[in-house]
């Protein structure tokens, strides 16, 4: 008897992944408040994490049916979800006078 089980219940929310791109958002910020440079510390974790999500969605034995069942918006969200949190950090740690941190600097 075979039996078919849903896909989309053995894979991360996209929700999770955005946990884990604000967590490591926050240390990027906390690294980059003391040098810019400092920041650059944490590529080979961006870059660990992306290749786990990746290799979820790709190499793992149901990354294809997961795509096929959820679609495209699925994988577009879930790596979104990771990368843009992350993308926005860095972005205000280097033009630091057009993003939030100059207004939350201010105040604290």
């Amino acid at each position: 008897m075979l039996v078919l089980a849903e896909i989309s219940d053995k894979m991360a929310s996209p929700f999770e992944s955005l946990a884990l791109g604000v967590c490591v958002a926050l240390l990027v910020v906390l690294f980059g408040g003391l040098r810019w440079w400092c920041a650059l510390t944490l590529v080979p974790l961006f870059a660990w994490v992306n290749g786990i999500l990746l290799h979820e969605l790709v190499l793992s034995d149901f990354g294809s049916l997961a795509m096929h069942e959820m679609g495209t918006g699925y994988v577009v969200s879930f790596l979104a979800a990771f990368n843009l949190p992350i993308l926005i950090a860095a972005v205000s740690l280097r033009f630091p006078a057009m993003s939030w941190l100059s207004v939350t600097r201010a105040y604290l």
